[in-house]
């Protein structure tokens, strides 16, 4: 039984990390797409000269981490207006995708259902 249990702490133990992995990903990608838009911008504004060669590198670096999500969303949604949204609609699907594991796979691994008073799945305050 002790074998049991272990077993499935460590299968838990595993998913869970494995989710964070997951999530650490998406949070630090949808960081670098943030700084992909906010180097667009600077560059179309002429804050910063895209002549300059540190800024064009580091503007080359986040142009090729972000193309690949990107050019399937500007394959069919293109541009409105002269502005690309691309970027809006994939830290969307950024944020969906974390809130799907953080809401919908985390408390089940951490937290079973049976562990809960009955109270909390049938709406009833605890008294």
């Amino acid at each position: 039984m002790d074998a049991l249990l272990l077993t499935i702490d460590f299968a838990l133990a595993t998913l869970m990390w494995l989710l964070f992995a997951i999530d650490l990903a998406l949070e630090t990608y949808m960081w670098l797409v943030l700084a992909f838009v906010v180097m667009s911008l600077l560059i179309a504004f002429n804050v910063v000269s895209p002549g300059n060669r540190g800024v064009a590198i580091i503007g080359q670096r986040l142009d090729k981490i972000t193309a690949l999500p990107l050019r399937p969303i500007r394959y069919l949604l293109p541009a409105v207006g002269g502005i690309d949204v691309t970027p809006v609609i994939l830290l969307l699907i950024i944020l969906g995708l974390r809130y799907a594991i953080a809401m919908d796979l985390v408390p089940e691994a951490v937290l079973p259902r049976t562990a809960l008073p009955a109270a909390a799945f049938n709406g009833s305050p605890q008294g």
